[in-house]
């Protein structure tokens, strides 16, 4: 991603973070914010050389690339020494696993992967984070994938 495009990015994360409407992808649990974002991985892999070569998989229409930032709660600081994994529950049951891969949006750790939400309706997204030296933190959000 270029810096412009990634600090855009960023910014519009940023904005929709302090909307009331999107509570549920902010959570605080055990000391460390968890934030997730979920956009189509066509919208992201055609305009980043990065994420490309970060995700290599094939991404069909139905994929969506799920990023997840960590922070230490009290201080803001990013967590970028973490091993991130993420579950992914369709409404049918079926359920997609995966560690994370450790990025960097404008200067800010990040961890993203592609997962496919080939069906409409409710989805939970599990989120496992461990650290050196520290208990795991899991936590669980909601997502509703609207139609295809």
């Amino acid at each position: 991603m270029t810096p412009n495009l990634r600090a855009t990015a960023l910014l519009a994360v940023a904005a929709l973070i302090a909307t009331p409407a999107l509570a549920e992808h902010r959570k605080v649990v055990d000391g460390l914010e968890i934030n997730i974002g979920v956009v189509p991985a066509a919208q992201v892999l055609r305009t980043d050389a990065y994420e490309r070569s970060s995700h290599r998989e094939a991404a069909t229409n139905a994929t969506h690339h799920v990023v997840v930032g960590v922070a230490d709660a009290r201080t803001g600081e990013p967590v970028g020494d973490a091993r991130v994994s993420l579950e992914l529950v369709d409404p049918r049951g079926v359920t997609q696993s995966r560690t994370l891969v450790r990025g960097d949006a404008g200067g800010r750790p990040d961890y993203s992967g592609l997962f496919r939400f080939g069906w409409s309706g409710g989805y939970k997204l599990r989120v496992n984070v461990e650290r050196a030296g520290a208990a795991p933190v899991r936590t669980t959000f909601g997502w509703t994938q609207a139609s295809y």
